[in-house]
């Protein structure tokens, strides 16, 4: 039987990143690509909040590796059980988004974006932007990628207020899969420093160089790492 992964992106984000990086994985292992969308995403009709997690769950094949994109790992995370998924990935992803640790956001701050974000979307989600792509090597590339992205996936705002509160709420405590995290040294919005807290619940733990999109600076690591954490889940 062919196996799958599902792929969940971050907030107010495309896909596109993690097809990009997984697809020459897919192609060698003969795996099911999946791609999860979520409600008022790139023209995905929305659903109550409440249902969240549920619809999510339907999209997922059981038996499924999960791999998440920042607040899309989050979410993996959650979905691990419910999913019955074989493992988990996640890319710049936090145990906890905000808090008051220096490896969060601070607590005020995303509050502040928050409420930015509801009086000032367009504005708000271009100086997110711009902090995907601070620190590593290639700044403007990263810059002009994301922004070509956005104009071609569009977000509905509700969705875009409803996630980003999810992503302010999302805890991790405990992983009950094999996972694998990966950090961008240079990260601004998930800083490397959370590493240890990820080294609580799993044995694997790596940063690679780059930003918060650090899986393209170091797209040929990323890409060995991740096909032979996925060889190793497979072959039991």
């Amino acid at each position: 039987m062919t196996s799958s992964i599902a792929l969940l992106t971050g907030w107010h984000s495309s896909t596109q990143p993690l097809v990009d990086l997984v697809s020459p994985i897919v192609d060698e292992l003969n795996l099911n690509l999946v791609l999860v969308q979520y409600p008022g995403y790139a023209n995905e009709k929305s659903w109550p909040e409440q249902d969240f997690f549920s619809e999510l769950t339907k999209q997922i094949p059981k038996h499924s590796i999960l791999l998440g994109w920042s607040l899309g790992g989050m979410i993996a995370a959650y979905l691990v059980k419910q999913s019955n998924a074989i493992a988990l990935i996640t890319l710049a992803s936090n145990l906890r988004f905000q808090g008051e640790n220096s490896w969060q956001m601070n607590s005020a701050v995303f509050k502040q974006f928050y409420e930015s974000f509801t009086e000032s979307p367009t504005a708000t989600f271009k100086r997110f932007l711009l902090l995907q792509t601070q620190g590593g090597n290639q700044t403007k590339k990263d810059s002009l990628f994301l922004k070509a992205l956005a104009e071609e996936h569009k977000v509905e705002f509700d969705a875009a207020i409803s996630s980003l509160r999810l992503l302010g709420e999302l805890t991790i405590e405990n992983i009950e899969v094999p996972s694998l995290h990966c950090l961008g040294q240079q990260d601004s919005l998930v800083p490397v420093s959370c590493l240890d807290q990820w080294l609580s619940i799993s044995n694997n733990v790596e940063s690679f160089s780059g930003n918060h999109l650090f899986f393209r600076e170091s797209e040929v690591e990323v890409r060995h790492r991740l096909k032979a954490f996925i060889q190793k889940v497979l072959n039991g």
